[in-house]
């Protein structure tokens, strides 16, 4: 029997989990969706190594994920764990950054690519941690379905939009606690974390992820200062209008759209 065909596809997966950690705080859960983790109350998602400073691995995850919490526990490898520390975190964009020192050569930083070159339809891989532990490092593939996505987020649950998010939509499978993950382009590299989905009976297949350009410039920040200031332009007339609009067309999904 000839072995089988290993495939850009099979090495790109292979490669992305030893990037991909799970997350888990102590803060209770924020998210609408059923429980993560039987085992847990606790907020529960994946987290990618995107860098190696000495012998301390850099993580970016969700703010949705670490909450409150300035200790989270990574857990990586064959199920060791160990505290890690938040660096900082912002909830406008859902993106926070996790510091630990861990002991394992096989864990590695991941390649970062370029989420300003993304095409409509180009395939990627989905790699993260579903319902915690006991299915971690799962992979999805699928598609970019959606380019420039304006994604509104209720974070107080007060049933009224707070912010426009800046996402990009894909059509694989994300289950609670993929959020955090990764999503890599057909080189393997890191184009977008995962954050959130439209949780419908009637819909599927409508995931959203945090462009890493995005994602790496507020890292950047959150490591110097512990928090992120925007520096673009304040919101004028037709910034208005575009939420007004997007609040219009989305109010009557509003409350299905979940953090996983």
């Amino acid at each position: 029997t000839q072995d089988k065909k290993y495939t850009t596809t099979m090495k790109n997966a292979n490669n992305t989990v030893r990037s991909v950690v799970t997350v888990e705080s102590d803060a209770p859960k924020n998210t609408s969706v059923q429980k993560t983790n039987s085992k847990s109350d606790n907020e529960l998602g994946s987290g990618v190594v995107y860098k190696i400073v000495g012998d301390t691995f850099f993580v970016l995850t969700n703010t949705h994920i670490v909450g409150e919490a300035d200790k989270v526990k990574i857990t990586y490898g064959e199920n060791n764990s160990i505290k890690g520390d938040v660096v900082g975190k912002d909830k406008w964009s859902d993106i926070a950054v996790v510091k630990a020192k861990i002991n394992d050569k096989n864990i590695k930083p991941i390649r970062i690519g370029n989420s300003d070159k993304l095409v409509l339809g180009e395939s990627i891989l989905i790699v993260g941690n579903p319902l915690g532990e006991e299915f971690r490092n799962t992979v999805s593939k699928g598609i970019i379905s959606g380019l420039n996505r304006l994604v509104p987020v209720d974070f107080d649950k007060d049933n009224k939009n707070d912010e426009l998010m800046q996402t990009f939509q894909i059509d694989a499978s994300v289950n609670p606690g993929n959020s955090g993950g990764a999503v890599v382009n057909k080189d393997g590299e890191l184009i977008g974390i995962v954050s959130l989905k439209i949780n419908m009976p009637s819909i599927e297949g409508m995931g959203f992820a945090i462009p890493i350009n995005e994602g790496k410039s507020i890292a950047k920040e959150l490591e110097k200062n512990g928090f992120y200031i925007n520096e673009n332009e304040p919101c004028k007339a037709e910034c208005e209008i575009t939420f007004s609009f997007k609040r219009v067309i989305f109010r009557a999904y509003r409350s299905f759209m979940d953090y996983l």
